[in-house]
Parts: C-alpha cells; sequence; structure tokens
C-alpha cells in the first residue's frame, strides 16, 4: 500500500526520472551530432575533392633561361580540343640519351620544375615537358581523363612532329604524373616508364590521409597506378623514399610490391625534396636506366665491332667465328685454313687434351701478387684482375695466351663502355685476349666469354633496399 502523505525525507515515487532513461537521451543525441559532423565532413571533403587533388598555378615564376638551358615553347592541341602549353628542351650537342617525356605532380606548373630539367639536360637527355589542362599556360580545366589526353598530345608531339622513335622514349611520372605516366604506358608501350613518388591508387592515398572517410565511395578520381601496371611491356623503375610524407612507405610499398619486375631506387628526403635530396645515388642510376638512343647505340656497337681484329665468318658445319690474333698459341705461326667442297673452312683438329690455369679476384688494386709459372697451354683470367685496363700489364708477363673476362671491379670508377674500350685497347696485338660477348679460339678450342650481371628479377622490395644500400656497384659503376 503507497502512503498518500509520506515523510519529507522520502522521494515523490511519481514525481522521479530514472536516471537510465536520461542518459540514454543524452547518448542519442550525442550520436545524432556525431552523425551530423560526420556527414557534414564527408560532404565537404567530397565538394572540395577537386581542389585537393588539383592544385594549379597559373602564373609562371620563370623560364629555362634563368638556368640557361634552351628551350622551345610548344603549344599542344587534345584529341578533345584544349590548347596545352610545354617546353622541348633539346639535349647538349653530341648527347645521346634516351627522350623524356616528364609528367609533373598534382601542384604548381612546369616552371617549378626548373632543378629537374636541368638534372635531365645535363645527363644528356632530350625533355618535353607540359602543364596540364588548367595549369600554368594550358587552357581547359584538369580532370583525370583530361590529363591523360594531355598525356597522349605530348607522346604524338614526340612521335609524329619530332619523329622520335616509340622505343626512345622514357616516361617520367612523379607523384600524381606517375598515375598519368602508367596509364600512358599501358597504351602507347614507351621505351621505359619511371615512377617517382608514386601512389598506387588515389583512392588508397585518400583512405591513408583521410581514415574517417569512405574515400571509395566519395572520390571521384581513381588514378589506378598500380592497375595499370599489369598491361605494362617496357622496362621499368619505381623510386620512392620513406621519408615521404605525403606518399608514406607502408603506402608505396604496395606498389612496389605488386609491380611487375622492375628497378628500385631507394629515395631519401620529403616527398617534394627526394630528388635533391637523393642526387648522388639516384641520378646516375636514373640515367644508366634510361638509357642511350637505339640509334645511337647499336651505332657505337657497330663502330666498337669495326675497331676489333678482323674475324672469319662461319662455315656451313656451324663453326664459330676464328680471331686470327688469337686462333693460335702465342708465337707460333696462325693455322692454315682449306677451302672444303662446299666453300666453307675447316679449322685444325683440337688437341686431346689441353691444360688450362684458371684463376680470378687478384685484386692488385689492394697490393701486388705474382702469377704462378706453370706449363697450362692457356691462361683463363675471370675478372677483378686489376681496376680499369691495369691488369692487362700483369696477364701478359706471362707471355702465353690469356682469355680475360672482366667481372665488376674493373668497372669501379668509370664508365662500361668507355672501360671495356680502354681493355680492349691495351690487349691489341698481346697474348692477351679480351672477350665481351665475343669468342675466340685457340689450339682448335673455343673460348667463349663475357661478363654477366644480374638486374635481381623477382627480388623483394625490401631486398632490393639493401641491395642498393651497401653494394657498391651502385655508386662505383657508371652505365652510358
Amino acid at each position: 500500500m503507497v502512503a498518500l502523505n509520506p515523510r519529507e525525507d522520502q522521494p515523490d515515487p511519481l514525481a522521479q526520472t530514472p536516471r537510465r532513461s536520461r542518459t540514454g537521451r543524452w547518448l542519442r543525441a550525442a550520436a545524432l551530432a556525431a552523425a551530423a559532423v560526420w556527414l557534414l565532413a564527408c560532404g565537404t571533403l567530397a565538394a572540395m575533392q577537386h581542389g585537393l587533388v588539383f592544385r594549379p598555378v597559373s602564373g609562371l615564376t620563370a623560364t629555362p633561361d634563368a638556368r640557361g638551358l634552351p628551350y622551345e615553347d610548344v603549344t599542344l592541341t587534345t584529341a578533345d580540343g584544349v590548347a596545352v602549353h610545354g617546353w622541348f628542351l633539346p639535349a647538349p650537342d653530341g648527347s645521346r640519351g634516351r627522350h623524356v617525356l616528364f609528367l609533373h605532380g598534382n601542384a604548381g606548373n612546369l616552371s617549378h620544375r626548373l632543378y629537374t630539367l636541368d638534372v635531365l639536360h645535363r645527363l644528356g637527355h632530350p625533355v618535353l615537358i607540359i602543364d596540364y589542362r588548367g595549369y600554368g599556360r594550358s587552357g581547359g580545366r584538369p580532370s583525370e581523363d583530361g590529363l591523360h589526353a594531355d598525356g597522349l598530345a605530348a607522346w604524338r608531339h614526340l612521335t609524329d612532329e619530332r619523329g622520335v622513335a616509340r622505343e626512345d622514349i622514357v616516361l617520367y611520372g612523379r607523384s600524381l604524373g606517375g598515375a598519368v605516366a602508367a596509364r600512358l604506358a599501358a597504351a602507347v608501350d614507351p621505351g621505359a616508364l619511371v615512377l617517382e613518388s608514386t601512389f598506387p591508387s588515389l583512392r588508397e592515398l585518400a583512405a591513408q590521409h583521410y581514415p574517417y572517410a569512405p574515400a571509395g565511395w566519395l572520390l571521384a578520381y581513381a588514378f589506378d597506378t598500380a592497375a595499370h601496371l599489369d598491361s605494362l611491356r617496357c622496362p621499368l623503375l619505381i623510386a620512392h623514399s620513406r621519408d615521404d610524407e605525403i606518399v608514406p612507405w607502408a603506402l608505396a610499398s604496395r606498389l612496389v610490391a605488386g609491380a611487375p619486375p622492375h628497378t628500385f631506387v631507394s629515395l631519401s628526403g620529403s616527398h617534394n625534396r627526394a630528388f635533391r635530396a637523393s642526387a648522388a645515388n639516384y641520378h646516375g642510376r636514373l640515367h644508366a636506366f634510361m638509357g642511350e638512343r637505339a640509334g645511337v647505340a647499336r651505332a657505337r656497337l657497330a663502330a666498337r665491332a669495326r675497331s676489333r681484329p678482323p674475324w672469319k665468318h662461319e662455315d656451313e658445319a656451324g663453326f664459330a667465328p676464328v680471331n686470327d690474333a688469337g686462333a693460335h698459341r702465342h708465337g707460333a705461326p696462325a693455322p692454315e685454313y682449306r677451302a672444303s667442297r662446299r666453300g666453307g673452312m675447316h679449322r685444325p683438329e683440337p688437341p686431346a687434351r689441353m691444360k688450362i690455369q684458371y684463376f680470378s679476384d687478384i685484386h692488385l688494386e689492394f697490393g701486388p701478387a705474382t702469377l704462378a709459372a706453370t706449363d697450362a697451354a692457356v691462361i683463363v683470367a675471370a675478372g677483378d684482375v686489376d681496376v680499369g685496363a691495369a691488369g692487362v700489364q700483369w696477364l701478359r708477363q706471362s707471355g702465353r695466351p690469356t682469355v680475360y673476362v672482366c667481372g665488376n671491379h674493373e668497372f669501379y670508377g668509370g664508365e662500361i663502355g668507355a672501360v671495356q674500350d680502354a681493355i680492349r685497347a691495351a690487349a691489341a696485338g698481346t697474348n692477351v685476349h679480351f672477350l665481351e660477348c665475343e669468342a675466340v679460339v685457340i689450339d682448335g678450342v673455343r673460348f667463349l666469354g663475357t661478363t654477366l650481371w644480374t638486374d635481381f628479377l623477382g627480388a623483394h622490395h625490401d631486398e632490393l633496399f639493401a641491395i642498393a644500400a651497401r653494394m657498391n656497384d651502385y655508386l662505383q659503376i657508371r652505365c652510358g
């Protein structure tokens, strides 16, 4: 029974509000407020995404003249009728580097890339750089498909108007430009592709920076670099810094891990400073990867072939080419060849047994060594005798026919082609037969020789980091 007149120290049960009910109302109000804030934030992000992805600057701060670089102003017309502005910088006289189509990042304009243009020019590469639509002096408004159309127009300017062969063009994309370059490479199959400080996809990058928002649903742009690499057919170089604060390594490593076989270069420094901060480690390797124009390379190889001793043609039985200077023991007359009925050449019968003295890794650059006297008919020196051509003089002292193939230390401090030429010149007319993708026959025995290199195909990206950081070959040897 309920008292009609309760004592004053007792609460009125009819007037009391349950605490649980009051707390629930507060929680529901807070949840609704949080949801409203979240929806507002997502809506704001969706509305602002164009300005976050594309950050063009219209005014040019300088031209290549500021760095003493020759250049041409070019205006390209895209397939959808947009006028795109760019610069073409010819290579220095006598240079042989392949053409570079440079596609910059999402901010600024081409005038903010003068340091990069200067470096590529000094490395000997002609460069075409464009401003995407809406950037610098280019017309139009940027979009994902629009940037692809801009890249295609630049590609066609090089191939159609300047007559540059497809295999002589390197697509070089930095940051957002890497996604543009990857899509373009899948479409045109260039000579090579460089991706620097690039993300696997813009949606993954957005999710990294805005974890509270459903970036995949909100973002109107894909810029899916990784997807376009699936159909890539050309050589690929990926460069990235572990210090990158815009495209963190945790994200970039996904691109590296999923990419087809490629060359990886570990950079240092922030997103916008890595190219400059990594100059000592990166620029030379970039140049070596991009390489020289195919026509120049063929002419150089032909000139080297003409400078070598003459070779006799293969006979119909499939005998190897024979170098007259190295087809006999030192000091003995060259073997006579007689014509076969088929018009070919017969070689002398090889000896039943040949004793060969074989060694490598003498490393005379670290101290003198004595060449052991033996009764071997032929010496085979399989690399790392001394730096450059210095090992030839040491090998000449035996007076016996010597087959010499380079290791890696011969090239330390030099450029591969120049070192090979120097060794070949030092060995000419001596008992030393330097082989690089060549053969020599001594007493009827055919010796094949070349230096073998690896590109670490199939290596995990962590292993590539260790290789680049610790192997002297990357810092001591130049290619091209």
